[in-house]
């Protein structure tokens, strides 16, 4: 009973713990405390994460960096994706391969999830406090708790941490949590085949101390570090034949010639040479757009010139604004539009901004304001008045901005009734094709190494009418390691997604080809209703209801679909697999957390291999038009783990970029990076061809406050 209360408290401190980082960027801060400009000396370690050679630190990189790592110190080397999802929470999915030499093939892999949580910003008088896990799920031998404590004292980095695990193999102190109950203080493994899990964090009769200390050099992007570690390599010892482990003192030089690149090199001891490349970029300042504005494109003088002997400047109107207009009323020098969105990847802001514009400039009619009543494929947005004089000031005086746009303007959920999409709506084709790069990347796995999935999918949908849609996208496969995978996962009867293989070996196939009905109900509540070949393995048809209050940070809706598996050995995999027949819907709720672009959205219920779980996810939307996911997902199935063992979870992480800004490619492409196990049966959603929530975002008040600024360009 003893055991259980401190489990159960433990778990309550660590989800208390949990929620203060997730709720730190709502949390306003001094930016004159902030170390903000210390970035030349967040260092990585060996693993991939924010540290000094061998030991991590408390440090954070900036709110969507993505970063690719490699490291190495006798007897690994260690690879490594990484995304700061938050300001106060960092994920990797890293994986350390035991070998020999670098001409040799590694003998051993040992996958992992490492996590990173912010507990305390750093002052002026305060210390920036951390909590990470290595290998939170992953393989044994890898995983280590600690926490850690940074402070900046003018050109110095200095650390100190305890370390649980891995890091905490030198045993100098005994287990503090042990007063929690006999759960912590209990022995712990530090090696094996069994996955490591919750029930083994910041277990271990004893815990180690570590240190660092950085001086950032005059040289920018240059500097030294020194640190003692807790790593006593005791797994290592018992497993490999006359190894020698690296000393727990290291001396090491970092440079970073860029923002996006640093390399260092350290000396462990007076024998063992380490070192590291790391790349990384905040996403949220590529150069992309969600996408491409021609209105002010220009042929330049000297073709014009051989075309119509003309040597004035020509712009290319490729954009009709009307083909957003549905309709229009006229009350009393104000005038109604309805806009439709679908198709358009620009904001709604944007959107508003250069339909009024339009109405306004073409008005016979004296205009005092417009009132904007958005509409996407059939679902209603809130109504949007701004005032006339203040949009002609911000737009065409400059005399104005956006925050005068706000002042005056008004938003209403009131509801309103739907006009017909115009002809000039229907006749903007093109505005519905879209192609995706689509990669998806298993780190290495024990039964198969790294496994790769490559193809590109080109999609069109065709609104009919108000409410109804044709979803269409077909699939070019070009490469993937995947042959003889479904060998190794024949033990599931259950075959769910196990046999990616053989949809993969189709050179051209269709994902989708599915009839969507959708709309809104009332004010807030929306539905949408699909039918046909809904994603790549899977035909059916089902409902899903969402509903998303305007003034609110939170939103409902609950799915349920019935699904069949298709046969990927027909023609198109149009045909179906006898006895796969199954009925999965889930309860979906999703907070928005405020001052941020990110979402928290939980599901429970019913997955493809008919278990019963729930999934996490965290979603981080850029102004830019990149996103970011992280998730995971636990059901009553175990399935294989990545290390040959088995685990009730499944996660991993996704990227897309939109492509908006190359010339010859049709708005709403994009490219997608995906970071989770390949062929996995347990845990598995329905890729959805229509989600209500991704197509409400572009009406909800978060989208339209924090793009406001678009509506006067």
């Amino acid at each position: 009973m003893r055991t259980r209360n401190s489990q159960r408290l433990f778990l309550t401190l660590l989800s208390l713990t949990t929620s203060l980082s997730l709720a730190a960027p709502a949390i306003a801060v001094d930016d004159s405390v902030r170390i903000a400009a210390f970035k030349t000396i967040a260092l990585k370690s060996i693993y991939g994460q924010a540290g000094t050679l061998t030991t991590p630190n408390a440090r954070h990189f900036k709110t969507g960096t993505l970063s690719a790592h490699i490291g190495t110190l006798d007897p690994y080397v260690h690879f490594g994706l990484g995304a700061q999802l938050l300001d106060g929470l960092h994920v990797q999915m890293r994986q350390s391969a035991e070998i020999s030499s670098a001409k040799d093939d590694a003998h051993r892999l040992f996958p992992g999830l490492d996590l990173k949580l912010r507990l305390a910003q750093e002052t002026s008088h305060r210390p920036e406090i951390s909590i990470g896990l290595s290998s939170a799920v992953g393989h044994k031998r890898m995983a280590g708790e600690y926490i850690a404590a940074t402070k900046r004292l003018g050109n110095f980095d200095l650390t100190t941490g305890l370390g649980w695990g891995r890091f905490g193999s030198a045993a100098h102190f005994d287990n503090p949590l042990s007063i929690l109950g006999n759960h912590f203080d209990q022995g712990r493994a530090l090696d094996g085949e069994d996955a490591n899990s919750p029930d083994d964090w910041f277990t271990g009769e004893s815990i180690g101390f570590f240190g660092s200390i950085t001086w950032q050099s005059p040289l920018r992007g240059l500097s030294f570090s020194a640190d003692y570690g807790a790593d006593r390599y005791r797994a290592e010892k018992a497993a490999i034949d006359g190894f020698n482990s690296p000393a727990p003192y290291a001396l090491g030089a970092s440079y970073a010639p860029a923002d996006w690149a640093s390399f260092s090199i350290g000396l462990s001891g007076s024998e063992k040479i380490m070192g590291q490349i790391h790349l990384s970029t905040p996403i949220q300042q590529a150069k992309t757009a969600r996408a491409k504005r021609y209105t002010d494109r220009t042929i330049p003088n000297r073709i014009w010139h051989k075309i119509t002997g003309s040597t004035e400047r020509n712009i290319l109107p490729e954009d009709d604004a009307d083909a957003f207009i549905s309709a229009t009323e006229y009350d009393n020098h104000e005038k109604a539009i309805q806009i439709e969105t679908a198709g358009q990847h620009e904001t709604l802001p944007y959107i508003i901004g250069q339909a009024s514009q339009d109405i306004i400039g073409t008005s016979y009619a004296q205009l005092n304001a417009v009132e904007a009543r958005p509409m996407r494929y059939g679902l209603r947005g809130p109504k949007v008045k701004i005032l006339a004089r203040d949009l002609h000031n911000a737009s065409a005086e400059h005399i104005g901005s956006a925050e005068e746009i706000w002042q005056n303007a008004q938003i209403s959920k009131q509801h309103f009734k739907p006009a017909k999409p115009s002809r000039a709506y229907k006749s903007q084709t093109a505005k519905f094709w879209g192609f995706t790069l689509e990669n998806h990347v298993s780190l290495n796995e024990e039964d198969n190494g790294t496994l790769t999935r490559n193809a590109l999918l080109i999609s069109r949908r065709i609104p009919i009418g108000r409410n109804f849609l044709s979803i269409n996208r077909g699939r070019l496969n070009l490469f993937n390691n995947l042959e003889g995978l479904k060998y190794l996962r024949l033990s599931d009867a259950k075959n769910v997604r196990g046999n990616v293989e053989d949809f993969a070996a189709n050179r051209f196939g269709y994902d989708q080809a599915a009839a969507v009905y959708n709309g809104t109900l009332f004010n807030n509540l929306h539905f949408a209703m699909s039918a046909g070949y809904l994603e790549e393995m899977y035909f059916g048809g089902g409902g899903e209801i969402l509903y998303r209050p305007f003034d609110k940070t939170w939103a409902i809706g609950a799915e349920i679909f019935d699904v069949i598996k298709r046969n990927p050995f027909t023609l198109g995999a149009s045909g179906f697999e006898d006895g796969t027949n199954t009925i999965t819907g889930h309860i979906n709720a999703y907070y928005e957390i405020p001052d941020t672009d990110a979402t928290i959205a939980i599901s429970a219920g019913r997955y493809l291999a008919k278990e019963y779980g729930g999934t996490f996810s965290l979603a981080q939307n850029f102004k830019n038009g990149t996103t970011l996911n992280g998730f995971v997902t636990t059901t009553n199935k175990q399935d294989q783990d990545v290390f040959g063992g088995t685990t009730h979870l499944y996660g991993g992480l996704n990227l897309s970029v939109p492509l908006g800004r190359i010339s010859f490619l049709p708005n709403g492409s994009e490219a997608t990076l995906k970071t989770s196990p390949l062929g996995r049966n347990a845990g598995q959603r329905l890729e959805k061809p229509f989600d209500l929530y991704h197509e409400t975002e572009q009406l909800s008040r978060r989208h339209i406050i924090q793009n406001w600024s678009d509506i006067a360009r």
